[in-house]
Formats: structure tokens, sequence, C-alpha cells
């Protein structure tokens, strides 16, 4: 039961959240409003696992969707840079695409991508994960810097579960406690 329970916060707590990111072109066609990476959480920097997929959606607003995107990702840790595997990657329209209108009204659209982390990068070094999107013709629609911090899935799993457990320094310690740590 206790194991179900885990898993389940885990899940729970691997969501979307907006990260902190810096635009790399101000002649990119597309206004990036939000990037979200599972697992981030908001913080800086973002943890990423080495050998992982991880979803990541960037919210746009674009007057103009293009038929194809192809996406050329990478990251630089340490001096290390590594080109990453992106799915889908070229974005064809109508085939692999997942270009989202999410309103007509302000043109806001979404694109939802699985990055897989390399695995040939240092761990516990910070950088940063380069994310430029063109069209076929070879014109920047989004270009964005994200900060990242690499780990093992090792350690993945003790910072999970370090997250899941609760501090509660009000509490009174039992009097078997008490006697444990100092016994007489």
């Amino acid at each position: 039961m206790f194991v179900f329970f885990t898993l389940l916060q885990l899940a729970v707590t691997s969501v979307f959240a907006d990260v902190k990111f810096q635009a790399c072109d101000s002649r990119s066609l597309y206004t990036l409003r939000a990037v979200k990476i599972t697992g981030c959480n908001g913080i800086v920097p973002c943890i990423v696992t080495k050998g992982q997929n991880v979803s990541v959606t960037m919210d746009f607003h674009a007057d103009y969707l293009f038929q194809n995107l192809d996406q050329d990702v990478r990251m630089q840790i340490n001096g290390v840079l590594s080109n990453v595997t992106v799915t889908p990657d070229p974005c064809v329209r109508g085939e692999n695409c997942t270009v989202v209108q999410l309103s007509t009204y302000d043109a806001m659209n979404s694109l939802t991508a699985m990055l897989t982390v390399p695995e040939n990068i240092p761990t516990g070094m910070r950088g940063t994960l380069n994310w430029r999107t063109e069209n076929a013709e070879g014109t920047v629609l989004l270009c964005y810097t994200v900060t990242v911090q690499s780990q093992e899935p090792s350690q993945k799993v003790m910072r999970d579960l370090f997250n899941l457990y609760e501090y509660d320094t009000e509490e009174e310690l039992s009097s078997d406690y008490k006697e444990s740590i100092n016994p007489r």
C-alpha cells in the first residue's frame, strides 16, 4: 500500500510548471509566452535526468502557422555540447505535428515535444538547454535557452523521495525515541 501511495505522489509531483527562459533571437517570428517542462516545478536550474524522456510544451503567439517545423535542440553542460533527440522532429503538419491552437482571439498556440536527455553530459553540473525551431526555409520561429542541471537516475529517485518527506518540527518526540537518543 505504501508503494502505491508513494508512486501516486511521485506522479502528482511530476507536473508541468512554467520555467524561466531567455529568448535567444529577437528576430523570431513567434512570440514565446511560456515554456513548461515536466518535473522542473518552476525552479532554477531545471533539474534533468540523464537518459530520461522529458515533455516540453511551448505556448506562443503566432499570426501564421507554418506547415513544417524543424527543431534544433542542444544541451551544453560544463563545456560539453550534446545534440538532444526530440520527438516529433521534424514536425510535419498532418503527419506528426503537435501545434495546437489555444485561442483564435489572440492567436495563442502550443507545441509539445518529447526530448531525451543525453547520457554523455557531465553529472551535477549546470548548463543550458538551447531550443531553436525553424520553418522549412530556415526562418527562426522560436528560440530560447533554459538553465538546467544534470542528475543521474538514482539521484532523481532520492530527490523525489526526499521531497515526499514532510518535516514537522512542532511534533513532540515520543518517550521511546528520546530514550533511544539519550539512554540512561
